[in-house]
């Protein structure tokens, strides 16, 4: 047999050398000419204005060039190569190109490299004579590099790139009249499981249970019951998509009553690293304040060794959660069930971390269809009242219908988007916020709060500080990240304040989403960014109307702009590497008297009313004025302007904005330890996130009390506070 092998690879060998002699030739002339067509093409597509014959004859003596000059390095190089020992190249060649395969392969590469120069040096060193000089200066040189390499990964990192100013914290410091949210509310709280009583993996949903739920097939959704990752998956956990188990992990509260419900789930991780354990201080939390509160499993959804879903599971996430919504409407109903009549079945609220983000919104969009979209044939049943739905860090990638995202109607919204999430690393739960729209009547409100160093995976205690596994991990700069406990205090703070608002109609919480603020005496010194709408607002602008900058969405308002260095308006874009859209548009204004076209020239943006609109009295002395604006430059971190109102009689009155706000600067996350090893997210492209700003009107009138609030006719935003800066300004209006 050995001869067989040796005999059959001789052959293998003198064939290859023989068609290597024979078609080498031909090889070359191939990978030329194929460069020349693509010269040629390239040619016909791009332009240097002198006529297709010359521009064919740039792109072809630019090829030329670029094949000599690779050319004379690559034959130089091999000319170096051959002196080397073939089998140790070949060594160094095939760990590479293995490790181009393998996950994470750029810290594998460098890895390799090290070790290649370090085992190289070491050898070369003993070699040479361990007691000679220069053998143990390279050694220490070499232990140094490793020595660093280590404290590299395992334990360097940097401050973040904006350090929140003792200034800035304090600037206006609020305090509302309101109990710190967080702390424990008057229920006793107790615990219990429900799930199949089949869990070969966790105990919790086999030997402690105490209702038993039965599993659900979901293969006319989403049929995992074939290919080698599902049987992998099934060997694991004993069941796959045609018997789906409703496993809970639930805190109540021990009292008499009927109790808001709140389901949590996850997102994806790792299945065998379980988690939906990690939300058990916001159970016990929110038990405490009057819910019930249950942490959903869907652990068997999530990654694996084999791989994950890559999205396509993310239906069936939320499917699964109106599936335990219907055993909790069951348990309501039957006498026998401690839950009977306990549950306020009309005042019901998602919260999803990650995926689980989009799961909560994917619920809510399907809870109320009588059929499945996509298959007529099947009917739903569900009609939920579920009132809120809060999102921690989601993704948005689910389309219903291709290229439309799900847009939801008068439910309460909350965001809650770290600006350290390695995991999810641009704001695009913004998107779902911008979707959401409100009736006139419907009470319902919409919030967002950036927590500038908060990460991924701290909501969640079974994930941590790491949104990425090793090795990954040994890139990230946890450095700047909030302490765990202290995020997940901000967590509890802004959900329950919400839950509080939403369903149990507490609205002086709702100050803290409006102006962080008025929060700041409960959550740990950082920069923040709140955005607030509810179905009271009126808009004035949104800036999405048409493409004439001089027009308004409102009827009767016209807009100019004097002295502006930058005038656009456009889509906003996300940090992410494509740029990607945020689904909404502004204006972005831009000013700067250090450029001698505009030396000593204020520059002005202002919307004017006609009479016809003036006559209307939008505004009064009740009235509050609001508008949202985000710095625009990297290098300016204060912004800072003045707002003037006009009335018909030409009596004005201006308010400074940083009396009111400070405007936070562009929010840079460094992310990576260094960007030129891995690259997260484009460090030096702050995301831009815009802050709501609430001025009452009675307060123009109170700096010049001849002005007419109920005749206002032009609003101006002037731009006299610093000599440059560039703002995006969006949605300005008014309510009652």
């Amino acid at each position: 047999m050995k001869l067989f092998f040796k005999s059959l690879f001789q052959k293998i060998v003198i064939f290859t050398s023989s068609f290597w002699h024979k078609s080498k030739k031909g090889i070359a002339i191939g990978a030329i000419s194929a460069m020349y067509l693509y010269a040629f093409i390239i040619a016909l597509n791009f332009t240097l204005g002198y006529g297709k014959v010359i521009d064919i004859l740039f792109f072809s003596l630019f090829i030329s060039l670029a094949i000599y000059l690779t050319y004379s390095f690559s034959k130089f190089l091999f000319s170096i190569v051959k002196r080397f020992d073939a089998k140790a190249i070949a060594i160094f060649v095939a760990t590479f190109i293995a490790a181009s395969f393998l996950p994470m392969n750029s810290f594998l590469k460098y890895t390799i490299i090290l070790w290649v120069v370090s085992f190289g040096t070491i050898a070369f060193s003993i070699n040479n004579g361990l007691r000679r000089l220069s053998s143990i200066i390279l050694i220490i040189i070499i232990v140094a590099i490793n020595l660093f390499a280590v404290y590299f990964y395992g334990f360097y990192g940097e401050p973040a790139l904006k350090n929140i100013s003792t200034s800035h914290w304090n600037h206006f410091k609020r305090d509302l009249q309101i109990d710190d949210p967080s702390l424990k509310g008057n229920f006793q709280v107790a615990t219990l499981y429900y799930g199949s009583g089949s869990d070969n993996r966790r105990p919790e949903y086999k030997d402690s249970i105490s209702i038993k739920t039965n599993s659900i097939d979901l293969n006319k959704f989403f049929n995992q019951t074939s290919g080698f990752k599902n049987w992998v998956r099934k060997i694991f956990w004993g069941f796959n998509s045609s018997n789906y188990p409703i496993n809970g992990r639930v805190w109540y509260p021990d009292g008499t009553g009927k109790f808001p419900l709140v389901l949590i789930v996850h997102g994806n991780h790792g299945m065998e690293d379980f988690s939906d354990p990690g939300y058990e201080y916001l159970g016990k939390h929110l038990a405490s304040k009057g819910y019930i509160t249950v942490s959903v499993d869907e652990n068997f959804l999530n990654a694996s060794w084999t791989g994950d879903y890559q999205q396509n599971e993310n239906f069936t996430r939320g499917y699964l959660l109106l599936e335990h919504l219907k055993n909790w409407a069951k348990w309501n109903s039957d006498s026998s069930n401690q839950f009977f009549n306990k549950i306020d079945m009309n005042n019901i609220a998602l919260i999803g971390h990650s995926r689980g983000g989009q799961a909560v919104a994917i619920a809510a969009a399907i809870n109320k269809l009588p059929k499945y979209f996509i298959d007529g044939k099947i009917k739903f049943d569900f009609n939920f009242g579920i009132k809120s739905i809060i999102q921690i860090a989601p993704n948005d990638p689910y389309q219903p219908k291709n290229g439309k995202s799900i847009s939801l109607k008068d439910i309460n919204y909350l965001l809650i988007q770290g600006g350290f999430d390695y995991d999810v690393g641009a704001i695009y739960g913004n998107r779902q916020y911008n979707r959401i729209s409100f009736s006139q009547n419907s009470n319902c409100f919409k919030s967002l709060i950036y927590i500038y160093r908060a990460n991924h995976g701290n909501f969640n205690t079974m994930w941590g500080n790491y949104d990425f596994g090793f090795p990954s991990a040994f890139f990230m700069n946890t450095e700047p990240l909030l302490v765990g406990e202290q995020q997940r205090k901000i967590a509890k703070v802004y959900i329950t304040s919400f839950l509080e608002s939403s369903l149990n109609g507490k609205k002086h919480n709702l100050q803290i989403f409006k102006d962080f603020r008025n929060a700041n005496k409960w959550i740990p010194k950082d920069y923040y960014i709140s955005q607030y709408e509810d179905s009271k607002f009126n808009y004035l602008s949104e800036f999405d109307d048409d493409l004439d900058l001089t027009t308004s969405n409102t009827k009767g308002i016209s807009i100019d702009g004097v002295n502006l260095s930058v005038w656009s308006e456009n889509s906003l874009t996300l940090r992410d590497f494509g740029n990607s859209l945020q689904d909404n548009y502004g204006v972005y204004l831009g000013w700067n008297q250090n450029d001698s076209l505009y030396k000593n020239k204020t520059a002005t943006y202002s919307f004017t009313f006609n009479d016809s609109l003036t006559k209307q009295n939008l505004f009064s002395d009740s009235t509050r004025f609001f508008f949202f604006i985000a710095n625009n430059k990297v290098d300016i971190d204060t912004t800072d302007l003045s707002i003037v109102l006009s009335d018909n009689s030409g009596n004005q009155s201006s308010i400074r904005l940083c009396d009111y706000y400070d405007i936070t600067p562009v929010l840079e996350s460094n992310l990576s330890k260094n960007n030129k090893l891995a690259e997260y997210i484009p460090g030096t492209s702050g995301e831009r996130v815009l802050q709501y700003c609430e001025i009452p009107i009675a307060d123009f009138r109170k700096i010049n009390p001849k002005f007419n609030s109920s005749l206002t006719n032009k609003i101006s935003f002037i731009f006299d506070r610093q000599k440059e800066g560039e703002i995006i300004l969006d949605k300005i209006g008014y309510y009652n």
